[in-house]
């Protein structure tokens, strides 16, 4: 749909997801974890700007990214997410959820 409006779509797959099969222990940081997307952003010509959609846990990724290059980003929509604060590290969410899973027997 965006694609037939004339709008560009780029997915990129973040660190250890899709493509990208580097383990994610080898990337400890979220910038390592976002780097594909930041890259992409750093592809813009100058005055080009992006509308970031992040959805579960990418929202983190692309606060970042927003944080990081905010000359690139136009707007950013964030679709049944995790949301990061602006207080606490981005670990910080992923603390909660293990915790949230560990207390009511969800995680393995």
């Amino acid at each position: 749909m965006l694609c037939a409006a004339c709008h560009r779509v780029d997915a990129p797959d973040l660190t250890a997801s899709g493509v990208d099969t580097c383990p994610l222990r080898d990337r400890p940081t979220f910038e390592d974890n976002t780097r594909p997307l930041l890259d992409l952003l750093r592809t813009l010509s100058a005055g080009e700007r992006a509308v970031l959609v992040g959805h579960s846990f990418d929202p983190m990724n692309v606060t970042l990214a927003t944080k990081a290059l905010p000359e690139k980003v136009v707007d950013a929509v964030f679709v049944t997410a995790f949301m990061p604060d602006r207080t606490n590290p981005y670990s910080h969410i992923i603390e909660h959820v293990h915790r949230f899973s560990t207390t009511c027997g969800l995680s393995s």
